[in-house]
């Protein structure tokens, strides 16, 4: 069995204010590569709060079992091979190929401009998002926010998203 390194794609998913929660599918059922539920931030906000849990050495990278199914996730951008040689295994070309930290950093910006954007539409009179909808909305309870929450989220976004 050849094996491969990938680094998870957090921002494949983002909630309502613009926090990473993205996970894939390791190829296995029930074996999920990326965002892990934070129990004890979940208990504490009322809202499921996601994390990345983060090697020894402080990386995301993760040895999975090549696949179809990881195959494809590297293709679409939701898994990021660690090497140029990994991706070449996935089909990718070395002209294609962006290392992960490009990737990431890129995500990452459009991450925190979706999360602003959302913030800058929201009506505080009316306690809610506003123009409703976005993001995974439905599982962060329905679109509805509470005060000076998104705040805190931008916060924790801006310094590292939940990745720990």
């Amino acid at each position: 069995m050849r094996t491969i390194s990938v680094i998870p794609n957090p921002y494949i998913a983002l909630d309502k204010d613009g926090v990473p929660q993205g996970t894939v599918g390791a190829g296995m059922p029930g074996v999920f590569i990326g965002a892990s539920i934070d129990l004890v931030a979940s208990r504490k906000t009322g809202k499921t709060r996601f994390y990345y849990p983060k090697n020894g050495d402080g990386s995301l990278t993760r040895k999975v079992i090549l696949s179809s199914d990881i195959v494809t996730a590297v293709l679409a951008g939701e898994l990021l091979a660690a090497t140029i040689e990994d991706a070449r295994v996935c089909g990718v070309s070395d002209e294609e190929y962006l290392a992960p930290e490009k990737v990431l950093a890129s995500e990452r910006e459009k991450a925190l401009a979706y999360g602003r954007e959302r913030r800058d539409r929201r009506d505080p009179a009316r306690g809610d998002s506003g123009e409703g909808g976005g993001g995974n909305a439905g599982a962060e309870g329905g679109g509805r926010s509470h005060p000076g929450r998104e705040d805190d989220e931008a916060r924790r976004l801006e310094e590292g998203g939940g990745l720990r």
